[in-house]
C-alpha cells in the first residue's frame, strides 16, 4: 500500500474507533434495567427574590401528571389587636350603665382648660360627678394626665379614660395620686403635665394592657 493511501485511510480509522467509544460509553451511562429505582440528589434553587427552594424531583409518578415539591418559609404574620381591643371596650361598656344623675362614688376633679372644648362632659352619661376647679394652664395648655386614686377601681379608670380618649381628649399618662388622704382616694383627677408635652400619646390598646384587670 502506497503512502499516499495510507494517509488517506488513517483518519477515517480513527473517527470510527472514536465513535465505537463515545457509543460505549453512553450506553455504560444508562440505566438498562426498568425494575431498579432511579434516585436523584435534591436540587437547590435561588430564585430572584432571595428565596431558598429545595425542589425533590417526583419519583414513580406518571410523568405526566408530576408535580415539584416547593417548600417555602411561611410569612410571618403580625398580630392585630383592634378586634380584640373593641371587644374588650365593648364588653366594658356593657357594663357601664348610663344615668341622668351622678350616681358613682368615684368623683372627678377637672382642673378647667379652655382647649379641651368641654369634651369631658361626656363623663356625665355614666354617673359621674365632675368638681370642677380653676387652674393656672387654663388658657395655655389642654388635658393630657390623670391622677388615679387608690381606692378607685380599674373599671372606672378604663371607663373615664376610655370616654375621654373617644371623645378627643390627648391623654398621654395615667398615675395613682400622690395623697391618699380624704377625697383624694375616691377620686379621678384630670389636669395637666407639662413634663410630659412630647411624649406619645396613649392608645386604647395601651389602656387596655395597663388597666385591663377588671
Amino acid at each position: 500500500m502506497s503512502e499516499e493511501v495510507q494517509s488517506t485511510t488513517s483518519p477515517l480509522i480513527s473517527l470510527l474507533v472514536v465513535a465505537g467509544s463515545i457509543v460505549t460509553l453512553h450506553f455504560s451511562m444508562v440505566n438498562t434495567d426498568p425494575n431498579e429505582k432511579v434516585t436523584y440528589d435534591n436540587v437547590i434553587i435561588i430564585d430572584q427574590n432571595y428565596y431558598t427552594e429545595e425542589v425533590k424531583p417526583a419519583v414513580d409518578e406518571d410523568t405526566s401528571t408530576q408535580a415539584q415539591e416547593i417548600r417555602r418559609s411561611a410569612p410571618v404574620k403580625k398580630v392585630n389587636n383592634a378586634r380584640a381591643d373593641s371587644l374588650f371596650f365593648a364588653k366594658m361598656l356593657s357594663q357601664s350603665p348610663t344615668y341622668d344623675t351622678p350616681a358613682k362614688k368615684t368623683i372627678i376633679r377637672y382642673y378647667v382648660k379652655d382647649l379641651d372644648f368641654g369634651k369631658i362632659k361626656a363623663l356625665e352619661k355614666y354617673g359621674f360627678y365632675i368638681h370642677e376647679r380653676p387652674s393656672p394652664l387654663k388658657e395655655t395648655y389642654a388635658t393630657n394626665a390623670l391622677y388615679v386614686g387608690d381606692s378607685v377601681t380599674n373599671h372606672d379608670v378604663l371607663l373615664v379614660a376610655y370616654t375621654l380618649i373617644e371623645s378627643g381628649v390627648v391623654i398621654k399618662s395615667i398615675s395613682f395620686s400622690r395623697e391618699h388622704a380624704g377625697w383624694k382616694s375616691h377620686s379621678i383627677e384630670i389636669g395637666t403635665d407639662t413634663t410630659i408635652l412630647d411624649a406619645q400619646p396613649m392608645t386604647l390598646g395601651d389602656l387596655k394592657e395597663d388597666w385591663g384587670r377588671m
